[in-house]
């Protein structure tokens, strides 16, 4: 994901012992810095418009998971059992999950004005391996369910991922399989 100056990079590399965030520029004057250095999957970071802060999906296994899982990844792959929602500033500091919201949680975007973020989740249909659209406040009050209020704004079978706004913000697009097949929707964004 390119900052919005255009300036710096986020990615997901295997460099060191599992997949991590790094951070590079984008005149290749400097090395690349791994930002988010978590036992666990990290990936699918993006700057928020006003480039202060990134989210992206990640996953922390349980202790005995975690013993040998950049070996296990070597060695062909870790299959994900769940994903979070983790936000951190623009240079990966302060990272902290957002809430504790559903098994899979992921491709989080953050709002025009960079505030909130939209995700996919699971969080409602958990039994029937649906994804929904969901819009969280990542600065919120913490609720009963350990962290801030969750809003969905998709509610079609199938699963719904991958939203992304306009340039202008005044629209959302996100990929459906609500039709069988894996289809562009756009969607008019009303900001509150």
């Amino acid at each position: 994901s390119l900052s919005p100056d255009g300036r710096m990079f986020v990615y997901t590399g295997v460099a060191a012992d599992d997949p991590d965030l790094f951070l590079a520029a984008t005149d290749d004057s400097s090395t690349a810095t791994r930002i988010v250095d978590a036992t666990g999957y990290d990936g699918g970071a993006v700057f928020s418009p006003d480039g202060s802060r990134i989210a992206w999906h990640g996953e922390r296994p349980a202790r005995d998971a975690a013993e040998g899982y950049a070996e296990k990844v070597k060695a062909g792959g870790v299959a994900l059992s769940g994903l979070r929602v983790f936000v951190a500033g623009s240079q990966g500091q302060h990272p902290r999950e957002v809430g504790n919201i559903g098994r899979f949680n992921l491709t989080p975007t953050f709002t025009p004005d960079s505030r909130k973020l939209v995700f996919a989740s699971d969080y409602d249909e958990a039994e029937s391996g649906d994804w929904d659209l969901y819009l969280i406040d990542p600065d919120g009050p913490v609720t009963t369910t350990g962290g801030p209020a969750v809003e969905r704004i998709t509610f079609a079978r199938g699963r719904d991922a991958w939203p992304s706004f306009s340039v202008d913000g005044s629209y959302l697009l996100f990929v459906s399989s609500r039709s069988g097949g894996h289809d562009l929707y756009v969607a008019r964004w009303q900001a509150d």
